[in-house]
């Protein structure tokens, strides 16, 4: 595959300051910040559809810093918030900054410098990342902001731009790193705290579109595949009410979806707010198995019967939200 991220990363340095000084709407270079790099991006065979790759200029006005970031779905969607890779282009255009950063504008300073201490003495880097507060990206209040949220970074330079294929892989290493970091988000707070890592985002419930964005890519990331108006319906029957039967032959992904969509939300067997009971598909014992005030300390216990009944050749999922 064969990319062109080199020649566009020069051609924003080399250009971008006087362009500054023409007409901001419909200028080509906003087409090229906003479109070229990240579809350049997105055809790389390591950026999967999970993530969501958007380019700036500013909003009406030329922004002093332009940047291309490249955000994990199910961390964030939106550069205000989260942790996602962004690269960062100074403000005099000499220099490039590939980095692991964090959104300035929901997050507090405290939280900002705690992330940034953990991803550097968490993740393990190629000793051409830098994990520094050296990061030069100019003298304005923004600037200094990235640079204040830059946990990682690899500098480069307009004068000695390394090739295509160094700058696809230190993208890929990049990546990586993110990745590793966010699997570690979720082995500490989502299954010692039994808090999903991105139930609340910046602090912030997240909305009933970003939690079905999330779930959908979620479950595509464990490499099953449901079309969103299924996620859509699950959710929405779950929020009318917390009892839901899916219906279908076997094979068709009724478990899975039922167990991937818990645990995207934090929910798992280890913390208690999942559990997976089989039984038989001809099921119908009389015996009441829903009713228990304490749902959360006789969830399982109500299911006794029906797990010595169970029989392992076919299951059936019960799933309900606790706590």
């Amino acid at each position: 595959m064969t990319t062109n991220l080199r020649n566009q990363f020069l051609h924003i340095m080399n250009n971008y300051i006087e362009t500054r000084q023409q007409s901001f709407a419909g200028n080509p270079m906003g087409s090229v910040l906003r479109n070229e790099v990240p579809n350049e991006i997105r055809s790389l065979p390591f950026i999967h559809s999970i993530y969501t790759v958007t380019g700036s200029v500013g909003q009406g006005n030329w922004a002093i810093v332009p940047w291309v970031a490249i955000m994990n779905n199910a961390i964030t969607t939106s550069t205000q918030r989260g942790y996602y890779i962004v690269y960062l282009f100074s403000e005099d255009m000499k220099k490039l900054y590939l980095t692991l950063a964090q959104g300035v504008t929901e997050t507090t300073k405290e939280e900002m410098a705690a992330i940034n201490l953990e991803i550097r003495s968490k993740i393990d880097m190629d000793p051409k990342v830098r994990k520094d507060d050296q990061i030069d990206l100019g003298p304005s209040k923004r600037a200094r902001d990235y640079a204040n949220s830059t946990a990682a970074y690899i500098q480069y330079s307009v004068d000695e731009m390394p090739s295509e294929a160094e700058l696809v892989q230190d993208l890929e290493k990049m990546t990586s790193y993110y990745e590793e970091y966010i699997a570690l988000k979720r082995q500490y707070d989502g299954v010692s705290s039994g808090v999903s890592p991105v139930a609340e985002e910046g602090g912030k419930l997240m909305n009933s579109r970003d939690v079905i964005e999330h779930v959908h890519s979620y479950i595509t990331s464990k490499g099953f595949y449901y079309e969103k108006e299924e996620v859509t319906n699950f959710f929405l029957s779950l929020k009318t009410k917390p009892f839901a039967i899916l219906s279908g032959i076997s094979g068709t992904g009724k478990t899975k979806i039922v167990q991937w969509f818990a645990e995207s939300v934090g929910a798992t067997e280890e913390n208690g707010q999942f559990a997976l009971i089989p039984v038989r598909p001809d099921w119908s014992d009389g015996s009441d198995l829903l009713g228990y005030t304490d749902i959360k300390g006789e969830f399982k216990r109500s299911f006794d019967k029906c797990v010595e009944k169970s029989d392992q050749s076919s299951r059936a999922s019960l799933f309900r939200f606790v706590g």
